[in-house]
């Protein structure tokens, strides 16, 4: 007897807090400028010839870098120790590098945003 009149009890202040909490429930104005609004604040997006030309010059400084690497290679190969060739051998490393710099920044840039 004495669950049935708690179940009751708990029932009647369940039905009641859910009717209070209905009747204090916020209900936001009509904005018809609203979605305008949020919309105007949006970031624009890029267009897609820009991607495009972004990503083909990335593919040319990767293929730059590596006709870099295998002609200095080559070069390397064909010509005697000198102070040349060891200055074309690091050189091609530090383009590397900064190629790879150049080529990051912008993604880097937007990973961490």
């Amino acid at each position: 007897m004495k669950s049935e009149i708690r179940k009751h009890n708990i029932d009647a202040i369940d039905a009641a807090l859910r009717s209070s909490l209905k009747d204090a429930k916020r209900v936001p104005a009509e904005n018809p400028w609203f979605s305008r609004r949020v919309m105007a604040a949006l970031p624009e997006k890029k267009s897609r010839g820009r991607l495009r030309l972004e990503y083909i010059m990335y593919s040319v400084a990767i293929l730059l870098v590596l006709g870099g690497w295998i002609g200095g290679g080559v070069w390397f190969l064909n010509n005697d120790l000198s102070l040349t060739s060891l200055g074309v051998i690091c050189c091609i490393p530090l383009t590397t590098l900064f190629s790879g710099a150049v080529v990051a920044t912008p993604v880097l840039r937007r990973l961490f945003r």
